[in-house]
């Protein structure tokens, strides 16, 4: 008899991901927090004298509280951080948190476009609400990260045999597997691609939970109201 068996896992080794590492991202993190690795000192940002004001003041600003007119910055997004089990980056003014004041910073930090030269027409011709959904999907992708929200998958065939001495034993061949997903929802979305590319159903294959629990919430398999 063969079947199928899943295997979920939290990719252990996915230090290196880091989305911002990649050779030419649309992006760059500035972070204002100096424990980071993307750590940036706010005065570099951020004009000086109204620094205090802008940033470390923890209650929402005044309409006519933004930074002076005589500092140019780069283009790019403010960044908002709140850290409650785990962290959460988001671009400022898009995610109400609960208890902002005591868990989060307004201004913790600012998202640069870094788009290259060669890509700048490109960019530049995109509508505003493109921009910032891409912005938004960016720093999405590394809260994932940082909270350790990156997966893999193996999937394997098993058949098993009775020997003459009616003891069963299984013979595991694998089919696919990859690593390196940050985010659930995508990784659920190339699951189910491998799934439906071997044949792999809910009915033939057994699920193993090697994602701390995570896997008992998953959707692996192409059904109708899963359109890949």
């Amino acid at each position: 008899m063969s079947k199928f068996r899943l295997t979920i896992h939290v990719d252990e080794y996915a230090g290196d991901l880091d989305p911002f590492d990649e050779d030419s991202p649309l992006f760059r993190l500035h972070s204002f927090n100096d424990r980071d690795t993307h750590f940036t000192h706010p005065d570099q940002m951020v004009c000086a004298t109204c620094r205090w004001a802008f940033i470390e003041h923890s209650d929402e600003p005044d309409e006519d509280e933004e930074p002076c007119n005589d500092f140019t910055y780069p283009e790019g997004y403010w960044l908002s951080h709140y850290e409650h089990g785990q962290r959460h980056w988001s671009i400022q003014g898009t995610v109400h948190y609960p208890d902002m004041q005591w868990d989060g910073v307004r201004t913790a930090g600012y998202l640069e476009v870094t788009v290259p030269k060669d890509e700048r027409e490109w960019w530049d011709g995109r509508p505003e609400e493109d921009k910032l959904q891409a912005a938004k999907d960016t720093i999405a992708n590394y809260t994932s990260w940082i909270n350790g929200e990156v997966y893999g998958y193996t999937l394997k065939t098993v058949e098993t045999k009775t020997c003459d001495l009616g003891f069963a034993h299984e013979n595991e061949d694998l089919e696919d597997s990859c690593f390196g997903f940050i985010g659930w929802d995508w990784f659920q979305l190339e699951v189910q691609m491998a799934t439906d590319s071997e044949g792999a159903t809910a009915e033939n294959t057994e699920v193993v939970d090697k994602a701390h629990g995570q896997a008992d919430y998953g959707d692996f398999f192409k059904t109708a109201e899963v359109s890949i």
